[in-house]
């Protein structure tokens, strides 16, 4: 039910892939009067478009995505609407973190930075391209702390970034990274494994982690997420048990080569460098 002025956004989550193309329709009325119903008819295809195909961002073992490409993650419904802009930046979007043994993303101080597995993990380019975009001197948030560092706003949500061109139309963004440790400029050329800054805790973050998506635009906002495919990793089985938000069972199991796959929502897996 939509008020007078209000719109809204239809998520239809598909059951059957095999079909190449079908009909969605929608039948609106304005409540209380039957004779104003129509229908709205739209003719709907899959895109041949394949995804792009990229290097890891980040080195190492035991990354976990508690919010990556799914139909439930807080990600795939960020629909923003400025000026004459309607997108969904987010939707293929993924939320690094890096676990202990003990399930646990940190030991020691749950409110010191340091105390997180993958604070300070070099964050990599994940193609050959061209930097575009980046914001520095954003300072960090304390984890999990009541107040963020600075008021959210267009400017600060990503915190410290870099965002490159990486051809075809689609650009990298690399979000929530260290002040100071960005070591790229805009114009700059990057090659894919070069260290282009260190993961954070700035921005629109609870605790240190990478957030990455690949988009249609050079804004990190003003844009549709593309969903993209990592060139190799290590895909684990594992098991874990939480109560509330703590860890009360972790248990890693086999390893699974991969090659050109989409990293999913909450896989944990391993990247070692390009062969």
């Amino acid at each position: 039910m939509l008020k007078p002025s209000e719109a809204g956004v239809i998520f239809q989550l598909r059951d059957d892939w095999n079909l190449e193309k079908w009909t969605n329709e929608l039948t609106v009325e304005a409540q209380g009067k039957p004779q104003t119903r129509q229908k709205v008819v739209v003719d709907m295809s899959v895109s041949p478009t394949k995804p792009v195909v990229i290097r890891a961002p980040l080195r190492g073992k035991n990354w976990w995505t508690p919010n990556g490409p799914a139909n439930d993650s807080v990600h795939r419904r960020v629909v923003v609407a400025l000026a004459n802009h309607l997108g969904l930046p987010e939707r293929f979007a993924v939320d690094w973190v890096q676990l202990g043994a003990d399930g646990n993303s940190f030991t020691g101080n749950q409110s010191d930075n340091r105390s997180y597995h993958c604070y300070g993990a070099e964050v990599l380019a994940v193609a050959d391209g061209k930097v575009v975009g980046v914001k520095d001197g954003i300072p960090e948030n304390v984890p999990n702390a009541a107040k963020i560092a600075v008021p959210i706003t267009l400017e600060t949500i990503g915190g410290n970034y870099v965002m490159e061109d990486i051809g075809g139309d689609r650009y990298a963004f690399y979000a929530h990274l260290t002040p100071g440790t960005i070591a790229v400029k805009v114009g700059d050329s990057v090659s894919a494994g070069e260290r282009v800054a260190r993961l954070g805790n700035s921005g629109n973050s609870t605790e240190p982690h990478l957030h990455f998506h690949v988009c249609d635009g050079p804004s990190p906002l003003l844009c549709n997420g593309l969903p993209f495919a990592i060139d190799h990793f290590t895909r684990y089985d594992y098991q874990l048990e939480l109560k509330g938000d703590h860890p009360v069972k972790f248990v890693v199991g086999a390893p699974h080569q991969v090659t050109d796959e989409i990293f999913m929502n909450r896989d944990l897996g391993e990247f070692t460098t390009a062969n």
